[in-house]
Order: C-alpha cells, then structure tokens, then sequence
C-alpha cells in the first residue's frame, strides 16, 4: 500500500468521479484507476463500486475512507514537522563549550531565543580535558 494510492482513493472517494479526480491530481485517469486497482488487489477487495456513468464506495470503501484520510493527514503532519524543523520553527540545538566560555554565551543564548521561540536550547559545558 502506498501512500499515492490512498490519495487517489481518498480524491475519487470524495469526486466520485475518476475524471475528476484526475483533474484536481493533474495525473491521467488511467493513472488513477490502475493505482486503485492494484490498493484493491493488494487488500483483496474492492474499494469502489463503478459502473459506465457512477462511482461508489462499497462497503469496504466506507469503512476504509475515514482511516485512509488519517494516513494522509498524518503524513502531512510529519512532512510539515521536518519542515518546521529545517526552517528553525521548532526543534533542538545542543551547543557544547567550555566552562570558561559559557558567560560569553549568554548574549547569544538570548538573541537565538527571540528569533526562534519554539526552538529548544540544550547547553552542555565541559572542561577543555
């Protein structure tokens, strides 16, 4: 199961329609189908129910849409998380120094705080042995 394939379930699950679908993913609707097609076979189910002018969920698919839409979200959740990490947002910074050069920290400890709120500071000071 991968993840593409449950956001082309999700879009045609929310469409009910794979032409539509596959203009709101600027991918071909062949594309869709065979991606759903092969999530189907992999489960051994079938997902939608599809005739020439309709698509449904089945059975199968109400109970798989609501946890497929969770998987996701999630997955944008983790994706902004490193984002948010990269960009300084949030996160940990560990500096280490000396004993002696810890006082001269303490203006720069300040200033990183007001630019970055969120991120954590952890301070490790050693001797230089």
């Amino acid at each position: 199961m991968e993840l593409r394939q449950l956001k082309y379930f999700v879009e045609v699950a929310k469409t009910r329609s794979f032409s539509l679908a596959s203009k709101n993913l600027y991918i071909t609707q062949s594309t869709i189908s065979q991606q759903i097609g092969k999530l189907e076979e992999e489960l051994g189910v079938q997902l939608l129910t599809r005739d020439t002018r309709h698509v449904s969920l089945s059975d199968y698919g109400e109970q798989f849409f609501p946890h497929a839409m969770k998987v996701i979200e999630d997955a944008q959740v983790c994706s902004d998380i490193i984002f948010d990490v990269k960009d300084l947002h949030t996160g940990t910074l560990t500096i280490g120094s000396t004993y002696s050069f810890g006082p001269l920290l303490r203006q720069s400890v300040r200033d990183f705080y007001r630019q970055y709120p969120h991120v954590r500071l952890r301070l490790i000071s050693a001797s230089w042995a």
